[in-house]
């Protein structure tokens, strides 16, 4: 895939490798080395934590409200290597790897992969129902997608755009990251990511969410299967994909990793499938079996759709906790505003009246590309928020601050 320029920049869970409903593989990572003490120093080094999720802020990373340290991070775009902190977006899915540190301690990255999901040119919008056609794909937008170099209003067909996000139970890809790409050395493949279904070995074909692929001439990375996901490059040809490069995911992670001793591996995204009898749930794809005393935290139980952050045991491949996710993929409305009061203590913000509180989920963006925080704000600070109420308490899914503070009269 062609490389994201780090002038421009990135949006997951998943994410994750995004990949539609339906059973996935049974997940099949390589069993970790496992770690050995240090002769010398007779100490053993600290374990490794493998966590797939979206971008929500930055500062070093944000995921979900954890910050991980990048100043001596390996980060790898689009399988380029040796990329800048700066070629990442808030809404993009990423990997990244770190050594496991004490309660309070801030963790730092060694490594962090981004791959899209999506990418390709727009054959079609809808936009009544919020959907764009891309690759053969449907991919949905809401007022949770971050949008790069482009609006919504803005996108046509024709246009080339890199999309980073996850799949519903319902096979709908959500948009978390949208870009115009429309970068001069741009190759004329179309990439799309997909659960496959009806796979015919003797045509060489298989579908996905409906969108016919021919791999007859591709090169493939792992084995296909019906419920396998996979990302396709090709070149559409009279709605059938003609594939060239085929990858398998068959991880609860992308990218290559370097990491040895891994502990255990986090992963956040939607539970597209949920076996009670053979007591597996399936996340972005992958298959994962449930441990017998598996925890689950913010709530009693869980079903098909529920957004969850999930921790993976890495010599058993079982999930022993799962923690449920507050409606991280809708919202309750969308307002524009001037900050006429801040409340640092409590963490919120008043526009027009009305107080909204920052949560550690919460995604901060800026239209001009600068990163900021909560403590950055100042009043007077036009912002756009989307929230969600929860308990009647309003709380900010996505702040967008725009480039001009209003004029103090």
């Amino acid at each position: 895939m062609k490389l994201t320029p780090i002038a421009v920049a990135i949006l997951t869970t998943n994410l994750l490798a995004s990949c539609g409903g339906g059973g996935g593989s049974q997940v099949d990572q390589d069993s970790p080395i496992s770690t050995t003490p240090d002769t010398s120093t007779g100490t053993t080094p600290p374990a490794i934590i493998i966590k797939t999720g979206f971008i929500t802020g930055f500062g070093s990373i944000y995921i979900d409200g954890q910050r991980y340290l990048t100043d001596t991070s390996t980060i790898s775009v689009n399988n380029q290597l040796g990329q800048d902190v700066s070629s990442l977006k808030v809404g993009m899915k990423i990997s990244l790897a770190f050594d496991e540190t004490a309660e309070g301690e801030t963790p730092e990255a060694n490594e962090v992969h981004y791959e899209n999901d999506i990418e390709g040119v727009i054959t079609a919008i809808d936009r009544n129902n919020s959907q764009l056609l891309i690759a053969g794909t449907v991919v949905s937008f809401n007022d949770l997608t971050h949008f790069i170099n482009v609006s919504e209003a803005a996108l046509n067909v024709g246009d080339r755009v890199e999309v980073s996000g996850y799949f519903d139970s319902t096979t709908r890809f959500i948009a978390t990251y949208i870009e115009l790409d429309d970068y001069f050395d741009n190759d004329s493949y179309e990439y799309t990511t997909g659960a496959v279904s009806a796979h015919d070995t003797a045509n060489k074909s298989f579908s996905l969410d409906g969108l016919t692929v021919d791999y007859s001439g591709a090169s493939i990375n792992g084995q296909i299967s019906d419920d396998v996901s996979v990302t396709v490059s090709g070149t559409l040809s009279d709605d059938v994909l003609i594939a060239n490069d085929i990858e398998t995911h068959e991880k609860s992670y992308r990218g290559d990793f370097s990491q040895e001793g891994v502990a255990h591996y986090e992963v956040e995204g939607i539970i597209t499938a949920y076996d009670t009898t053979a007591k597996t749930v399936t996340i972005n794809g992958v298959r994962y079996s449930l441990a017998a005393n598996v925890q689950i935290v913010g709530g009693t139980t869980f079903a098909v759709q529920s957004f969850v952050e999930v921790a993976i045991d890495s010599t058993t491949n079982e999930i022993y906790e799962i923690e449920l996710k507050n409606r991280h993929t809708d919202s309750d409305g969308r307002v524009k505003g001037v900050i006429s009061a801040i409340d640092s203590t409590e963490r919120s913000i008043t526009l027009s009246g009305q107080r909204y509180l920052f949560t550690n989920s919460t995604r901060v963006e800026a239209d001009d590309n600068q990163y900021f925080n909560f403590d950055s704000l100042q009043a007077n600070d036009r912002v756009e928020i989307v929230f969600v109420s929860n308990n009647g308490v309003l709380e900010i899914q996505r702040i967008e601050r725009e480039r001009e503070r209003a004029r103090i009269l």
